[in-house]
């Protein structure tokens, strides 16, 4: 008996050494990883409460989030009678084929963005590309460092002037400013919309706002090293130099007539003949201007 309880004893002591440590619930998904038969990582493997602890939810499987992204799109095409992007048509899931679509998503809540009175605005959600114009890097994995935060810098207002319409299409926004080295973000053109769902409120149905979804293709950031001052991004880490905008008729005149007077000091002044790579490349400057200025008069 006395060496049946000592066995007892050391059985409990050893169990309760090896106890999970409590953790913090996530809201993106762990990778597990399977044990190889006659190896060890040399960590500690979790299992039991700590794995469940630990484990993280993407954003397109959350209940919640799923069905604020499907009350955000059934919105946007309710008000537009388009879907959010193409590439959504006849989708089984459309939260998870939204989560990797081409069109950044974003929605807040909360108060006006100003970051002065009350500080960023509450992201409820935000798809891979949202993430990736709010610099996420592996968005994939750290996509709780906006969703459910308030990213330092965000300037997007939560709630539209009471005068306008629940739907706006061409919206423009300086979206993040940092005040670090990092570039200012800005949007020139964003759909926004209130996403609503019907509720009961009172006794009565209602409509009851969730928040205010963004959604938009390409974002600007601040760059020095072109004349426009910025550069195009895309989804996908995708960024082009913005070509400079056409040169109006009386631009183009003027343009002819400062490339003629050049063509003329280099014949005259400098002795330049044809032939020569200097004069040849200004002449040839000169017919473009001409053949563009003609084209925009005629137009």
């Amino acid at each position: 008996m006395f060496s049946m309880s000592i066995i007892f004893l050391m059985l409990a002591t050893t169990s309760s050494f090896n106890m999970p440590t409590p953790g913090r619930v996530g809201t993106g998904i762990l990778k597990l990883n399977a044990k190889k038969k006659g190896k060890s990582s040399g960590k500690p493997a979790k299992g039991g409460m700590a794995w469940a602890l630990y484990f993280k939810v993407n954003p397109y499987e959350s209940t919640a989030l799923r069905a604020l992204v499907e009350s955000a799109a059934s919105c946007y095409q309710t008000r537009t009678g388009k879907l959010l992007h193409k590439d959504l048509v006849g989708v089984a899931d459309l939260p998870k084929a939204l989560w990797s679509s081409p069109v950044a998503l974003i929605v807040v809540r909360n108060n006006d963005g100003s970051e002065t009175k009350e500080g960023p605005p509450l992201v409820l959600y935000a798809n891979r590309a949202g993430l990736e114009v709010l610099r996420v890097a592996q968005p994939d994995k750290n996509f709780d460092k906006v969703i459910d935060q308030r990213p330092i810098g965000l300037r997007l207002p939560s709630s539209m002037p009471e005068s306008s319409s629940q739907f706006e299409s061409s919206y423009t926004k300086k979206l993040l400013v940092r005040g670090d080295e990092s570039p200012d973000v800005t949007v020139p053109s964003a759909a926004r919309w209130l996403v609503q769902k019907a509720a009961m409120k009172d006794g009565m149905l209602a409509m009851e706002t969730s928040g205010l979804a963004y959604a938009f293709s390409e974002w600007h950031e601040d760059d020095s090293s072109n004349d426009l001052g910025y550069v195009i991004c895309r989804p996908g880490g995708v960024r082009e130099v913005p070509e400079p905008p056409p040169l109006s008729p009386e631009e183009l005149e003027a343009a002819v007539t400062a490339q003629a007077a050049h063509v003329r000091t280099l014949k005259e002044e400098e002795g330049l003949a044809k032939g020569d790579p200097k004069l040849d490349a200004a002449v040839k400057e000169l017919l473009r201007l001409k053949s563009e200025w003609a084209a925009a008069t005629e137009s």
